[in-house]
């Protein structure tokens, strides 16, 4: 049952996965009628990692600013703030566990914030492409042992931290600056459309 992200649609027949009710709680999407999820921590090195194409390739030095909205599921007893997106050249295929995946991601969460199962809490970052980047993989990739876990909610189903991911994007930026805000080509959106 690990090793299996999830796609849930207000257009499900089922309640495992339909929205705003789902097998991992209760959450509207942010935007649309879709969002992904999956086991950002569970005990013994257990993760789930969601991997999307880029509508092209990364430029080599150009500067990409990544957003996505991650929000806690409700049955979860610990939330986390280790989330992060690796963009890779080649899909990552073949792995047959559920182990945190051997790359430094690109964008990481800031420590200390964490997501709760009421906002949708943006993660965003800058970054320079090596180039021929292809992919994104979101999830985390860090071990059990440096994840900063938070026990919140005895009373929840699942001794893990399974996160809602809805609204991601990549857009390719002028050069590289704090607070740059003008927003040119768009490289990857709209991740988990309406198949209706």
């Amino acid at each position: 049952t690990y090793g299996t992200p999830d796609y849930f649609n207000e257009c499900s027949s089922s309640t495992f996965a339909s929205i705003p009710n789902n097998w991992s709680g209760f959450q509207y999407a942010r935007t649309g009628t879709a969002y992904a999820g999956a086991y950002l921590w569970s005990p013994g090195n257990i993760r789930e990692y969601i991997e999307n194409s880029l509508l092209s390739p990364l430029v080599e030095n150009a500067c990409y600013h990544f957003e996505m909205y991650v929000n806690l599921g409700n049955e979860c007893q610990y939330t986390t703030d280790d989330i992060g997106v690796y963009f890779s050249n080649t899909p990552v295929l073949g792995i047959n566990n559920n182990a945190p995946l051997p790359f430094v991601p690109q964008i990481s969460n800031p420590n200390g914030d964490v997501f709760d199962t009421l906002n949708w809490t943006l993660v965003s970052g800058d970054f320079i492409a090596s180039g021929g980047e292809s992919y994104l993989i979101i999830g985390n990739f860090k071990n059990d042992s440096i994840t900063s876990t938070n026990y919140i909610n005895p009373s929840a189903t699942y001794t893990a931290s399974y996160c809602f991911i809805d609204d991601v994007s990549l857009v390719q930026i002028p050069p590289c600056n704090v607070g740059v805000n003008d927003l040119n080509e768009v490289v990857s959106i709209n991740l988990f459309p309406n198949p209706f």
